[in-house]
This record gives structure tokens, sequence and C-alpha cells, in this order.
């Protein structure tokens, strides 16, 4: 039987990624936290258990989570329009192409809602795997939503509202509605409602050096699959906290945020009602599929493949199917560009995550140490399905 200690030693002998700090937990009791690797291109600094990831991505579970605290308060509606809110979404514009005068652009044929936002049915899309936001910024100048520039809002949609699934920014304009009913930021509403009462201390919209700490260096890999260390980050003080992709933690502390959400009732804080957990479980994309995502820039993402029937929940990719001795049909997961993954079965009460550092996202190394990480966990859980783990708590570094 693989164990996780052998599958990510096996990674460090064998230098499949730099380094990596894992975490897991059951509903049943099982908490694990491991760490391998070094943090550093050089190969000298070992990885800390401990050790502070951009998890971009990763933040928007985290803004769905807070859109469903209002939902239970009543004070919105995942059906209602944006613009209900966010009165200047209504000035987007649909861009279908370019001519010799520059982007050619529509109205949009209807109003979006936040349902749409958070399914990424929106029309809104990255530069990241969409050409005409790609050309757009290139041609326009317009900055990319990860400047935290407030003008990366007013980039157009690539398509109508409900025609199809682009993945894109609709979760930063979520948490600005977050931002409009509440009166607060998103990055201190987010510490108030969600990271204070799961003691995710470590957890923050801020970077981590307004905190005296310091974040994992970003890597890169290079043309003979050594690394580099690559010259990019977020805004030290961004003109607005994206919920889309500004967070930074730690796996132990993210983990706390799964397990609230793959634990039963009974063991919640209760920060969301089971209704709202469900909702987060729910396909929102309906007969539309997560296509594959086909990325512009291979440098910043590999194409991103989940198979066929896939939907989106809400910060969740939902899988159609159970994966053999693994995680359950209709559990959710996603990713951070910085590979970072996580997974949440809430059938099983198991989730978990994997927090690398390097660009590009979806590596297929990266993929399938995640895979074989997520396997040993299910291996390792008492009770996981076709299982007979025995272990209940694991740490080592």
């Amino acid at each position: 039987m693989n164990t996780v200690e052998s599958v990510l030693r096996r990674s460090e002998k064998d230098r499949i990624v730099p380094g990596l700090v894992a975490a897991a937990g059951s509903a049943a009791g099982f908490r694990g936290v491991w760490n391998a690797g070094t943090a550093d291109a050089d190969g000298r600094v070992p990885m800390a258990a401990n050790a502070i990831f951009r998890i971009a991505s990763m933040a928007k579970l985290v803004t769905a989570v807070a859109v469903m605290t209002l939902v239970d308060k009543g004070q919105l509606d995942l059906d209602d329009e944006v613009t209900a809110f966010l009165p200047q979404y209504g000035d987007l514009v649909v861009a279908e192409g370019f001519g010799a005068a520059g982007p050619r652009v529509r109205e949009p044929a209807r109003p979006a809602t936040i349902r749409e936002l958070m399914a990424h049915t929106a029309g809104l899309a990255y530069n990241t795997f969409d050409p005409v936001i790609d050309e757009y910024e290139r041609v326009t100048g317009a900055p990319n939503i990860g400047s935290g520039r407030r003008d990366a809002l007013r980039l157009p949609l690539v398509a109508d509202p409900g025609r199809r699934v682009d993945y894109g920014t609709g979760f930063d304009w979520a948490g600005l509605v977050v931002e409009a009913i509440t009166g607060r930021t998103l990055d201190i509403y987010c510490e108030q409602e969600i990271f204070g009462p799961l003691a995710m201390g470590m957890t923050s919209m801020h970077r981590p050096e307004e905190r005296g700490a310091a974040c994992t260096p970003v890597l890169a890999v290079t043309g003979d699959n050594g690394w580099i260390t690559a010259n990019t980050d977020f805004p030290l003080a961004p003109e607005f906290y994206f919920g889309g992709g500004c967070l930074y933690t730690t796996a132990e502390d993210y983990l706390k945020l799964l397990m609230e959400l793959a634990a039963p009732e009974a063991q919640r804080t209760g920060i969301l009602s089971q209704a709202s957990v469900a909702e987060i479980f729910a396909n929102q994309s309906g007969t539309l599929d997560i296509p594959v995502m086909r990325s512009t820039r291979p440098l910043e993402s590999r194409d991103v493949d989940l198979g066929r029937g896939w939907k989106w929940g809400l910060g969740v990719a939902l899988n159609p199917a159970d994966v053999p001795l693994r995680r359950r049909a209709g559990s959710g997961g996603w990713g951070g560009i910085f590979n970072t993954y996580f997974w949440i079965d809430p059938v099983s009460g198991i989730a978990g995550c994997l927090f690398m550092q390097f660009l590009p996202f979806f590596d297929q190394r990266a993929i399938r140490l995640y895979n074989d990480f997520e396997a040993a966990v299910y291996a390792t859980v008492p009770n996981a399905p076709g299982t007979s783990g025995t272990s209940h708590s694991a740490r080592c570094g």
C-alpha cells in the first residue's frame, strides 16, 4: 500500500516537484499534515510544515462561503441580478473580436445573476484561457485582474450570460456584492465571518509581509526541467481584494475550511446552514459541462482537461462519478494557478489539499502527485470506501 509518507518522500527523492505541504482529514477524526522537499529553486531551504502559500483561485471557495452566509441571512438570493447590488456591472459589453478600429463589442442579451457569476456562466473570462480577453488586454492596455486594480473590472464579457462556461472573474464581482451588502471590505468580512470562527489564524487576503511573515517563493519550470525563481506576485496593496484569487494561507489552516464543508452538520461550527452547504455541492452550470480550458499562456498554465461531465458548483468543480478508491461522485475540488489543489468529499467526510508553489498550473507532474496523494489518504483513513486504514493522526516533516 502506498502511504502518504511514501508518496511524498518518493516525490522528494526524485525531485518530482521542488517542495510541498499537504494536509488531509476525515469526519472520523483523522488529521494529517506533511511537508517534503524545498521551498527555493536551489534546493537549499527545507519546506516548512507551516509555510504560507499563495493559493490564488482557491479563494473562490472562500468567496462562495461568504456569499452563502448572506443567503442564510436573507440578504440576497443567488438568482438576483448582479446590477441590483452593483449597477456598474451593467456597463459591461460583450467583445466578439477585433477589427481595424479595435474591439468589436455589443450589449449582452440579458443581465447576469449572482449564481451565474459563481457558476462561470456569466460570460466573464481570464486571459490565461481566453484568446479574446488576452488580445483585448494587449491591444487596449487594460490591466489584468491579478493586478488588483479596479480598472480590471471593466474587461468585457466574451459571451451572453447562460450560454456557455468560461472560467473567469465572476468571483471578483461576487466579492464586490458581499461588500455592497455588508458595508465591509471583503478581507474584513471573511476575517470576521469565516477565518475567525474557524480559527484560521494563518489565513488572510493580505500579503504575509504585512504580518511580518514571508510567503513561499514562486518557482518556474525551466526548459531542462530544472527550477528558477519566478518574478511574479500579487500586489502588496491592491485597490480591492479580489475574491477570485487573493488569498494566503497554510495547508493546515485551509483544511479547517475544507473539513467544515466535508463533515456532517453536527460536527460543523455552523457558519453556514445545511442548505447552503448543499448548494455549494449542487450543479450550478446545468446542462453545460466544464470544457477543456485551452491555455493562451503556456508559461502560466497547461491546458486544463478535467474530463467529461464535470460541472461547476460554487467555488468547486464537481466530479460526475466515483473515482475508484478515491473521492465519491459529487465531490468538489479545484486549485490555484501556482499548483495548489484541494478536494472535499462530503459523502465520505474526507477532504485534503496539496500545496506547491510553481508555474505552470496543471503541470502533469503536480497532477499525478496530487492524485497519488489523494489515493494514499483514502488508503489511510479509517472506513474510507474500499479501504481498511487504521491510522487516526499523522504529522511528518
